[in-house]
């Protein structure tokens, strides 16, 4: 008796979880793709606002998100040949 009560108690949490997700996914959708759209709409507000530099003043822009290829030592090269026996 006690196997049939957790079997039941898991499918029915099963169903449970199943039937929150299905209400529950959208509004998260929503808000999250909400939020983005917010998100970018501002950002391309910035760079509207942006003044433009007169003629000779030097500015510096900061690029994020872009990363320069590292250039790591890996070692020298060396070139051999085969000996035969």
């Amino acid at each position: 008796m006690n196997f049939l009560k957790v079997i039941l108690i898991i499918v029915l949490f099963y169903y449970l979880i199943r039937l929150l997700s299905r209400l529950l996914f959208p509004f998260v959708f929503q808000h999250y793709i909400s939020h983005k759209m917010n998100g970018f709409s501002n950002d391309s507000g910035k760079n509207r606002k942006q003044r433009k530099p007169k003629e000779g003043e030097i500015t510096i822009e900061n690029i994020t998100g872009v990363k320069a290829k590292s250039k790591k030592y890996q070692g020298e090269y060396i070139d051999y040949e085969e000996i035969k026996d």
